[in-house]
């Protein structure tokens, strides 16, 4: 950030000073720590600020920091011609409901939108077909999420809310941040098993959800269903069948409930009972888990 240098006389200083305050503490507080007034340091944060905006940001940040080369090499590896400057006919946005009044101008323009179906008025969920259809969007968006989680745990600062005071930088706080990320983070990538989890999703579109419809024609939702809990010795768990990894990969479509499962175990039986119950009755292979917390 060579603005930086011809600006001030300690340029380390001011750089070091907006990292320490977008990943950690209070003015008031950073500026005790630096051994300077607030005014001093609030006066380096502007500067750094407005010479991260103009000479790092737009490197690495937005579409000018990506060469034409990479990406014309990128589509023609892929079979697919290099799009008009950035974005092409029949190109895809992947949307939350939040932006559904703006589909219909995203189609004017040759674009495909898609977004989670909403629930029809009067029903409490989303039917089966709506829900498996939302999943196809949601695990497309991950990757916002995932970018989203990385900001809030970098930069402490993100973590809370935002008081009129800081508001009016926080979209440069921002826009540096994600620069910073972009330059020194590793890129996401696909997941190994991307194409098997595409695979089953397709075969899975249009499955019946055979559990749901049992519970709603035997009516097991509105009346009181007998279950008794099993240990370690039951038959039952011996025809349980036994699942490696990678099935268990496939039946959640994603490692990221399989990363929690541990903890989310462990919390539970830390701070209460867990346990696997199964249904006396017609049905013995309907199981449920239930979660007694003490307070």
């Amino acid at each position: 950030t060579p603005s930086v240098s011809q600006r001030s006389h300690r340029p380390k200083s001011v750089l070091g000073a907006h990292l320490m305050k977008i990943r950690t503490e209070p003015n008031e507080r950073l500026a005790s720590r630096l051994g300077m007034s607030r005014r001093s340091f609030e006066r380096k944060l502007e500067l750094a600020r407005e010479c991260l905006t103009n000479d790092f940001v737009p490197r690495h940040l937005g579409w000018d920091h990506i060469s034409h080369a990479t990406i014309m090499s990128t589509y023609i590896q892929n079979e697919i011609n290099p799009m008009h400057y950035v974005l092409k006919s029949n190109d895809t946005f992947i949307l939350d409901r939040g932006f559904r009044d703006s589909i219909p101008t995203i189609e004017t323009w040759g674009y495909q939108a898609h977004m989670p179906p909403t629930k029809l008025r009067n029903e409490s969920q989303l039917r089966t077909e709506e829900a498996n259809k939302s999943r196809l969007v949601t695990i497309v968006r991950w990757v916002v999420e995932v970018i989203n989680g990385w900001i809030k745990r970098d930069f402490k600062i993100f973590r809370q809310e935002y008081f009129n005071r800081a508001m009016t930088h926080m979209f440069v706080d921002i826009r540096i941040a994600a620069a910073l990320l972009n330059s020194f983070r590793e890129p996401l990538k696909d997941h190994p098993r991307a194409n098997d989890i595409i695979q089953v999703l397709n075969e899975r579109i249009n499955m019946a959800n055979s559990l749901g419809d049992y519970v709603t024609e035997n009516n097991i939702n509105r009346q009181r269903a007998s279950f008794r809990t099993i240990t370690s010795n039951d038959n039952e768990l011996l025809q349980f069948p036994e699942l490696t990894e990678d099935d268990l990969l496939l039946i959640s479509l994603g490692s990221y409930q399989i990363k929690l499962a541990r903890s989310y175990f462990s919390e539970h039986v830390r701070n209460g009972m867990y346990t696997i119950e199964i249904c006396i009755g017609a049905i013995p292979d309907l199981a449920r888990y239930n979660i007694n917390i003490s307070e």
